[in-house]
């Protein structure tokens, strides 16, 4: 592990601040600059701000870096919640679950909501239509359902069940 040593440079204030310490008395007007972040504070902290950024270089996920898409300072340990809800962030582009068609991220609900793939799953979910999860062909006829309640052609299920002994879908072990 690397050590690294930090210069203590100290600032003295201008007249502004000299006129402060004798309207308040105990005001001090030394002034350090951390080395490692460049900030300026008072000479009393500086022991405790050095300790914090050398926590900060063991750990670099405690470091700060700007997000591309907004500018804002974000903690690195932190960065992937924000691009979540980084409104510069809702014009790049995904593509929809149901029909794969790519849209803008701010879009992609409306588009959900007006998807034919979607409304037609949604239809065949209210008329009690299921996938085979085997063949992803609509279960209409020759059901078969197993012990875990999930719905298969009997002819994909049971040649699923010649290779694996457990459910495509929960994986829970089924007997014969």
């Amino acid at each position: 592990m690397q050590r690294i040593r930090v210069q203590q440079i100290k600032i003295t204030a201008g007249s502004q601040l000299e006129q402060n310490q004798q309207d308040r008395g105990s005001f001090q007007n030394n002034y350090i600059a951390c080395n490692l972040c460049d900030q300026i504070m008072q000479e009393n902290v500086y022991q405790i701000h050095i300790k914090m950024c050398e926590q900060q270089i063991k750990n670099g996920n405690l470091f700060e870096q700007e997000c591309q898409q907004c500018g804002l300072i974000i903690i690195k340990l932190y960065y992937n919640d924000h691009l979540d809800i980084c409104e510069a962030n809702c014009w790049i582009q995904v593509k929809c679950p149901y029909c794969f068609i790519a849209v803008f991220k701010v879009d992609l609900k409306d588009h959900i909501s007006k998807c034919s793939f979607f409304l037609n799953q949604q239809q065949k979910e209210k008329e009690g239509i299921q996938n085979c999860a085997v063949c992803l062909e609509d279960v209409i006829e020759n059901k078969s359902q197993l012990n875990c309640s999930h719905i298969f052609h009997q002819d994909c299920i049971n040649n699923w069940l010649i290779l694996h002994r457990n459910c495509p879908i929960c994986k829970k072990t089924q007997d014969k």
